[in-house]
């Protein structure tokens, strides 16, 4: 199961994921792979996934076939797709306790000003959206539930939040801004490092994405070890109506950022 983390910082919101996919191999026993990208970009924002694999690809595959513009479309193909999966699932095995979950950020309109949105749809709240202020952590299956409290409050309370919101919806995107992302996910990757030492399910290496209030998403991708340093590289990625998975592919097409 991927960890991930979501941040809502004001001025943007960042969702970052690990690459591994993990399944039981029936000869094999407990396998992965590394390498699988899973944060997507569409017109509404960022959405990714973490849980159950046979659940999420019919999602992921859905996905890439629509422009997303609305929470309702990514709600009706989790109910549609994702959904009989996991019930069948805890039929076959009722001792599974799944947590098969999707993280996503949006922009809305409040009192006729942009906001930004972190939501989760999760089984707690029997898969409809739960909006987040600040941070969301989606552990590991192979994690306690003290550690996912210990996460949540220990990421929230690194984080660094931009008050000024004279910039924040400017079609440029300021200095300040960039500077206080990068500070903001070398500390994310910090916790990414701590629990990839700590779980089988979390790979060394990580995608994250941030959505600004002007629409601008700014992906980057690294080992955790070397971001939490501050050695990554990160990109404007030009905006898509059709729905795509950041890869570091995107970084021949998107514009590259110095701090």
């Amino acid at each position: 199961m991927t960890l991930l983390i979501g941040a809502n910082l004001n001025h943007c919101t960042v969702i970052a994921a690990d690459t591994r996919t993990s399944w039981r191999h029936p000869l094999l026993g407990d396998t992965h792979t590394d390498g699988d990208h899973k944060i997507a970009m569409c017109t509404l924002g960022l959405v990714t996934g973490s849980g159950y694999v046979d659940a999420l690809d019919p999602v992921k595959k859905e996905l890439l076939s629509k422009e997303i513009m609305h929470t309702d479309q990514i709600l009706t193909i989790v109910q549609q797709k994702a959904l009989p999966k996991i019930e069948e699932l805890r039929k076959n095995n009722l001792r599974i306790r799944d947590k098969t979950c999707f993280l996503l950020s949006y922009c809305t309109i409040s009192d006729n000003a942009k906001l930004l949105r972190l939501a989760l749809i999760h089984p707690d709240w029997e898969y409809k959206l739960a909006f987040y202020d600040s941070v969301v952590v989606a552990m590991p299956s192979d994690s306690s539930e003290e550690e996912s409290i210990k996460y949540n409050k220990v990421v929230t309370a690194d984080l660094i939040r931009l008050e000024n919101k004279e910039f924040m919806a400017q079609e440029t995107i300021a200095k300040d801004i960039l500077v206080n992302l990068y500070s903001n996910v070398k500390s994310i990757a910090k916790h990414f490092h701590e629990i990839s030492k700590k779980s089988k399910y979390v790979s060394p290496d990580m995608d994250f994405a941030a959505l600004l209030l002007n629409g601008a998403i700014i992906y980057g991708y690294g080992e955790s070890s070397e971001i939490m340093k501050g050695i990554f590289r990160m990109s404007v990625i030009p905006p898509a109506h059709q729905t795509q998975f950041l890869t570091p592919e995107l970084f021949k097409k998107g514009n590259k950022i110095n701090i």
